[in-house]
């Protein structure tokens, strides 16, 4: 995921684009992944948590693979494309940062549980981090500074998160859009119980418990 906010600066300016425009790419990227993080949550509570996440992470394999990498192997230096890629890229990875936790907690019936898989996923995620770049850039000096191997790493990279949580789905809720959204509604009209745990009011019991719909 970082890949491209690594490097769309330097590419920008080896391409001839104005460096005062290159600058601000980082810009509108982070600008973009602000709406990124809370529009996608929105749709998840309403299509499914699950469905979105794979939605965004396949639109952007596609925006890598169908605009960035054919930008550098066909019309290198198009400020245009630089800007729709860095908007677009900005919103669709800023899902994954914002949708990441939901899934956790959509998986995780016990909250007492939710904080050791939390440590557990984020320290997946830093190795990741970590690696991702420099890897890019291992292939970047042995294409002698040219990016389209770089471009295809971060692509196939997207494809396989899509896979990931495809399969993820699948072993939760099986394939079917319907299924797992009659499951999300079930469990929202489900009636909870609160047990109040201390005498609060002299026409309340200790233990008493009530039915909130």
């Amino acid at each position: 995921m970082f890949v491209p906010i690594s490097y769309i600066i330097v590419e920008a300016q080896e391409d001839g684009i104005n460096c005062e425009l290159a600058g601000y790419l980082l810009t509108m990227l982070n600008a973009a992944s602000l709406p990124g993080r809370i529009l996608p949550g929105y749709l998840g509570d309403k299509l499914g948590r699950f469905n979105i996440i794979i939605s965004m992470c396949a639109l952007s394999a596609i925006v890598i693979l169908a605009l960035w990498l054919p930008d550098t192997l066909l019309s290198p230096g198009n400020s245009a494309i630089y800007i729709v890629f860095s908007l677009l890229y900005g919103f669709e990875s800023g899902a994954f940062v914002g949708m990441v936790p939901a899934l956790l907690g959509q998986i995780s019936p016990d909250v007492t549980k939710i904080g050791v898989r939390q440590g557990v996923l984020f320290t997946c995620i830093s190795i990741a981090s970590l690696t991702g770049s420099p890897i890019a850039g291992a292939t970047l000096n042995r294409q002698n500074g040219t990016y389209w191997e770089l471009q295809v790493f971060s692509g196939v990279m997207m494809v396989a998160s899509v896979f990931f949580f495809t399969a993820a789905r699948a072993v939760l809720a099986g394939l079917s859009i319907a299924k797992i959204v009659q499951i999300q509604t079930k469990i929202k009209r489900r009636p909870s119980y609160i047990a109040i745990a201390e005498l609060s009011h002299d026409n309340i019991q200790v233990g008493q418990t009530f039915r909130v719909e």
